[in-house]
């Protein structure tokens, strides 16, 4: 099951929601290209948390030369997920 949220560009962000662990997420939106910010709640490990929620964070970009104009390239796309265990 997934759960989306909206971005502020209209495009989803969609996180997984459910059984999978918490490290699984993890390591399946950076291995998507994601900069992951945790939010843990309680002491136990990652891989034994779930997922409460997944909400999109900032876009990192950089201006490139493409053909004498300027365009926006994104570098990465930060995500908070917050983890109960």
């Amino acid at each position: 099951m997934f759960r989306d949220d909206t971005r502020p560009s209209g495009q989803r962000l969609r996180g997984p929601v459910g059984r999978r662990s918490a490290q699984d997420t993890v390591n399946e939106l950076e291995n998507n290209g994601y900069k992951v910010v945790l939010n843990k709640l309680g002491a136990g490990p990652l891989d034994r948390c779930t997922v409460d929620s997944v909400r999109p964070g900032e876009m990192v970009t950089h201006a490139a030369a493409a053909g004498g104009d300027f365009v926006s390239r994104i570098v990465y796309q930060t995500v908070y997920l917050t983890a109960k265990c």
